[in-house]
Parts: structure tokens; sequence; C-alpha cells
């Protein structure tokens, strides 16, 4: 908002030094002092309610009111202030309970002198006294520290000023930057005041907490925002890999990982919006478990800053005292820079960093875990502005025209579709075995990279922006089944795709339509094995997404369960289990098809079949081989859905164990839910390939079955050499 007012050419080099100087400066280092003493006022209160016993959302008798609101009451009245509580006696049962009760009167006093709450007509929404608590810290703190942020602002945007504003720039423009301007005073972004707005965001934050509770696929692939301090000033590929094998770098990485900015992003979860407003709230019951739940993507965000960080700041050092500065003052400016680089690249709950539309009920709704697409977009929109008016070219000539392109270009697409092309094909690719299969992948992988890219990138742009992208979503389901299927297949996935637009909501109706499917495709063993003890129950699956979609993270819980133990899975390879541990599920590992969710696979769980090959896997003591001389002409061996192989009785010695081993891992595949097969098709990786007059279509093309370039004989007949 700031860059509308700037001009073209060094004026505005020059305006941008002055609101750095009185505005984005002051609050930088305000907000960094404030956040620092925050986390330890914070820790102090959670020190005190340790020793504290009494339940503080138990109602006072003959009042609506809880014994937390009558601390509250309590210390209003002894400090003069007028509460619009319309019944006396209601004021007097509050006053009388805490001045009876020695832990509520300790604890009031106790809250006065450290914590002291101020009063505010809305007081009533907040039920728990955590949340005035923490409200009550950040306010008071940052208004202490933003003193001459809140000094400037109110001089520089006076009354005069902003009037002008709204002539040149319409009104909306106005209510804008004063809302932007009062959430970095407060540090709060949500503004709505009423119980049912504020419930109803609750409930979002929920449905985000349960998708991020012990996410380690998110933590893992959190790792990879490291990168994005490459490319910042004085830090680009080569000088970044430079610091990272000098002798500082570990010094530094161990300075930025105890640094306050990174604590107090660990304890309060300032990688996010919804995240921040969670670990705020009553950290007691479910809040106080979702909270847990943060804590590996917590880590992870703090090692991806430290780690793409610290280079960047010792190459910040180096540049400052190259130009005179002290060590000293450069390391307490490479911290400042380093800090806003970090605010800026990162996901981000800073106020400043938040739109009107992000800092909306709605905009929580639909833009739940796109703080960064945002900030990349405002980025390169900062960037062409500097480019088209000029202030690039006054303040660093072509070089740093050039920069700032080269930043459009890596933010807009570039830096996504890294991102992207990194998470989908992250295993797949290096652990494919087929070199016709991974190119294929390989393909399949770049364009959804792409697609995922700009559709990111649109939602960024805002409101009409996320429907473009959410409509392009659909279209592009549909189309994939009508072209897979002849028809619409499954009308479920279309409307998971419709709902994208809103995170939270979409995980809603994951969980219900989880539930018919999980139903649907395993009601016999169900009604039979309802109470079995195994983390593969289908009936505790159905008990899990019912206990997602109310809040609570059973779901999760129970999945991580299941993949623990599936690491125990012999027949999973070591790469499988590694990703297992990381936080993939079976069915992405090829361990298990997906059915039951409908979610992802085409697989048919019954699968009985006749492959007939004459090529090998591992050894199993599972399968059981049988000699059958009635076997089709040129078919050395067969694998069954039942366990066994049939083998050629004419075969001997090493050509009779390369065919064992080739079936093998067919029966391996199939065991996983890999490889499947009936009369009609062959179902391999998720997809689906016609089966007709001893023919199977891949690619485009008829190949007999057996053949060597299908990609499930590739990997049988890879094992076979091995024999």
């Amino acid at each position: 908002m700031l860059y509308a007012f700037l001009p073209g050419g060094e004026a505005g080099v020059a305006a941008k030094k002055f609101f750095q100087t009185t505005i984005l400066g002051p609050y930088s280092k305000g907000v960094a002092a404030a956040e620092a003493q925050i986390l330890v006022k914070t820790k102090q209160f959670a020190e005190m309610m340790k020793g504290f016993k009494s339940d503080l959302k138990e109602t006072i008798d003959g009042t609506p009111y809880s014994k937390g609101q009558a601390v509250k009451v309590y210390n209003w009245i002894k400090n003069g202030v007028e509460v619009d509580i319309e019944k006396q006696s209601y004021i007097d049962a509050l006053v009388e309970a805490v001045e009876n009760d020695p832990e509520l009167k300790a604890l009031a006093d106790q809250i006065e002198q450290n914590f002291p709450i101020d009063y505010k007509a809305s007081w009533r929404n907040d039920t728990t006294i955590n949340k005035s608590i923490y409200d009550a810290i950040n306010s008071g703190t940052r208004a202490k520290h933003l003193q001459v942020f809140s000094e400037n602002v109110d001089n520089i945007f006076n009354k005069d000023n902003m009037q002008e504003i709204e002539n040149l720039y319409g009104k909306k423009f106005r209510q804008a930057l004063q809302n932007s301007l009062q959430r970095m005073k407060t540090g709060r972004n949500r503004v709505s005041t009423d119980a049912q707005s504020n419930a109803f965001l609750n409930w979002i934050n929920r449905a985000v907490a349960t998708t991020m509770f012990v996410n380690t696929r998110s933590a893992v692939l959190q790792l990879l925002s490291s990168l994005n301090f490459i490319g910042k000033a004085n830090n680009n590929i080569f000088q970044a890999t430079a610091a990272m094998f000098s002798g500082e770098w570990k010094k530094d990485f161990n300075t930025l990982w105890n640094s306050d900015y990174l604590k107090n992003r660990r304890e309060g979860a300032k990688f996010d919006v919804l995240a921040d407003e969670m670990s705020e709230g009553d950290t007691k019951g479910l809040n106080k478990i979702l909270k847990f739940g943060f804590l590996p993507t917590r880590m992870s965000d703090s090692f991806a800053i430290a780690l793409g960080g610290a280079a960047f700041y010792r190459n910040t050092v180096n540049a400052l005292m190259a130009n005179g500065v002290s060590e000293a003052d450069a390391k307490v400016e490479a911290m400042a820079q380093w800090q806003n680089a970090a605010e800026e690249s990162q996901q981000s709950s800073d106020p400043s960093k938040i739109s009107e539309i992000q800092s909306s009920s709605v905009g929580k709704v639909i833009y739940a875990f796109a703080n960064t697409p945002f900030q990349y977009a405002r980025i390169v929109k900062r960037k062409l502005q500097d480019v088209v008016s000029g202030r690039s070219a006054a303040e660093g000539g072509g070089s740093k025209v050039r920069q700032d392109l080269q930043s459009v270009l890596y933010y807009s697409i570039g830096q996504a579709m890294l991102f992207n092309a990194l998470q989908t094909a992250l295993f797949a690719v290096a652990f494919e075995d087929d070199e016709d299969e991974k190119e294929k992948l390989m393909d399949e992988k770049s364009l959804l990279s792409v697609e995922r890219a700009l559709t990111s990138y649109a939602k960024s742009l805002g409101n009409p922006g996320a429907v473009v992208g959410a409509i392009y979503s659909v279209i592009a389901e549909a189309n994939e089944q009508q072209e897979k299927y002849g028809k619409i297949d499954n009308p479920y996935k279309i409307a998971l795709e419709a709902t994208a637009i809103s995170p939270p909501l979409n995980t809603k109706l994951k969980d219900i339509v989880a539930i018919g499917n999980i139903y649907k495709y395993n009601e016999k063993e169900i009604k039979n094995d309802t109470f079995k003890l195994s983390p593969d129950n289908k009936a505790l699956e159905i008990v899990g997404n019912v206990a997602s979609f109310g809040g609570l993270p059973l779901d999760r819980v129970i999945r991580k369960t299941q993949n623990l133990a599936a690491i125990a899975n012999e027949e999973a390879e070591a790469w499988q289990k590694l990703f297992l541990a990381l936080g993939w599920s079976k069915w992405e590992l090829g361990l298990q098809n997906n059915k039951s969710t409908g979610f992802n696979t085409d697989f048919d769980t019954d699968f009985s079949t006749d492959f007939s090959t004459d090529f090998s896997t591992d050894f199993s003591p599972l399968n059981k081989t049988v000699l059958n001389k009635s076997l089709p002409k040129n078919v050395l061996g067969r694998a069954n859905d039942d366990g066994t192989i049939e083998v050629d009785p004419s075969l001997k010695g090493k050509e009779k164990k390369k065919v064992i081993a080739h079936e093998e891992k067919h029966q391996k595949d199939m065991k996983s839910g890999k490889l499947g097969y009936d009369d009609n098709f062959v179902y391999y990786n998720g997809d689906k390939h016609e089966r007709k007059a001893g023919k199977i279509e891949y690619n485009g093309k008829k190949y007999i079955e057996g053949h060597p370039k299908l990609p499930w004989e590739a990997a049988a007949n890879k094992v076979e050499r091995t024999v």
C-alpha cells in the first residue's frame, strides 16, 4: 500500500528510504523487541497458572458468568471501571465469589499486578481468561515498543492526509490502510468481535490444526523453503554456497536458531495466521493437544529459516563490514535484515504482511496456508513497479534492473514450480524402476508442477484468481476422468476440487467422503470385525474421520499408527519405510490401494489373473510354488492372487529360480496393492490398462501379455536379473 505513494526515479528511491526510516524500520525493531518480551511474559503467565487448580470456566451461582470473567470484573470494579452488567446482583455475586475464594483472589491480584486487562465493550466474547491475558500481554508490550512507530504513523497519516488519500485513491483504499496500520499496532489479525464469528473462526482454526497435527510430511517439505534466501542481496547461489562451507556457518546457524525471533516463532506458531491464533487461545484441553500437533512444523520452520538464513546473515555481515561498518553494528543490522527477509519469504502471521482480504473471516476460509503465495505476489508487483517507474535504474542502474526482473521470474513462477516439482516428484521419480515409466512420470509431474504453480499464483491475486484456479482444477479433474474412463467416474473428486478453494472446508468434506467410502468398500470387513484390535481396522478409521470433522485429530493418530505398523512390514522396502516415517501414506508408496477413501487410485481389491511371463522377484516364504504342466504355450510362470506361483516343470536350476523370482515380484506388488488385475483390466500404480484378447493397452499401444515394455514386467525383469 505504501508503494502507491511512491513517485518514479530518484524521488521514488528517496521516498522509499523515508518510509523505511519512519515507518518500516521502527516497526521491525519495535516488533523484535516486543516479541522477545512477550515470550518472557507468556512463559511467566504459564508458570503462574501451573499451580492453579480451579476451573475458570465454571459458572458463578446465580449468574451467567464464569469464574474467569469474575476475576476480570473484580479487577475492573476495583479500579473504578463501570462494567456494563445490567443487574447489580450479578456484579455483587462476581465480586463476592472472588473475595471469598483465596485462590481466585490471589490470581486476580497477580493478574492486576503483572498482566492488567483493559476493559472493552466486547469483553464477554473472551470467555477464557487465557485469551484475555495473551491479548493484554501482546497489546501492552507492543504499545510500549512500538511508540516511535505509532507516533510517526499518527503524524504522517493524520486526519487531513487520510482525507487526501481518500480523495486520490478512494474510500476502500483508505479503510484498508487504516485497518492495516491498526493491526500492526495491535499485533492481531482477527477483525471480528461478535461471538458467532469468533466461534466460526475457531472451527476453521481447528480444521487447519487437525490437518497439521503432527504433520511430519509438511515438516519435511517445509525444509525446501530454506532455498528462499538465495537470490537476496549479497546472497546469490555462489555466495550462499561459499558461506555454507566457511568456518563461520555453524556458529551463525546456532546464533539464528537461538535468536528471540525464532524462539518466538517456535513458541507462538508465528509462521501462520491461524496457527498463531490457535497458539494464543485457551491452552487447556483440546487446544493444548492441537497446539502440540504443530510441533514438527514449528521446528522445521525454524530449522529452514536458520539453515538458509545462516549464509544470508554471514554474507550481509561481510558486505556491511566491507563498507566500513563495525563488526558489532554489522551483526545487529544483518540480524534485522535476516528477520525481514524471513518474514517476507516464509509463512508469516505479521500484520504488516497480511492484507485486508486475508485478515477477514472470508479470507481465512479461502486463504488458509496461502500467506507465502500472497507475499510472493506482492514481491513481484513491487519489483515490476520499481522497474517500470525507473526506481530500479535510479537505485542501482542496469544491474539492479536485471536483479529485480530475475526476482519477478523467480517469485512469480520459478519458486512455485521448483517447490511443487520437488514436492510431487521427491520420491516417485527417484525410486521408479522402469526407464519408460520414469520418463512418463517425469512428464506428468512436470505438468502437475506447472499447474500447481499457476493455480497457486492465481489464488495469491485475490478472490477472482482463487475462483479461476478452482474452476480450472474442476475442469482438469473432469477431463482426466473423461479421458481415462470415457465418463465422469468419481464425482466426489470433482466436488473436492471445487471446495479446494477453501482448504478448511475441503478438509471437512474429505472427512465426510472418506467416511462414506471406507464403509462402501469395506462393509463386510466392518460388520465382521468391528472391534478387531488392529491399526487397519476400518471401523476405527471411520471413527477417526468423524472425530476429525469435529476438530479432534484422531484420524491422524490412526494414520501414524498405521504407518508405524507398515514400517515393521517386511514387504516394505527401505526407502518406503523411510517415507512412511516421514508421513507419506501407504497408497502413495505403493503399499496398499486407496479405494477405501476414494481419493487416489483405481485399484480393485479382489484380484485374479493369469499374467503370462517368462521372467522374476525377491524370494518370499509366504508364496507357494506349484508345478503345472497345463500352463498356456510359451508361459513359463504365473502368479495367482491366492499366493501360489505356477511354474513349468520342465524348468531346472537357474532358469527355474529366475521365473520364481519374477513371479514373486508380481506377487509382492499384488500384495502391496501396487499391482492388480481382473478379466478386463490391469491396475498398476494407480493407472488402469485395458486387457483384451491376450493384449494389454499401455501408453496408447497394445502389447502381448508379459511384454517387457509393460512397467510391471520391467520391474519383475529387473529383479530377475539379480538371480
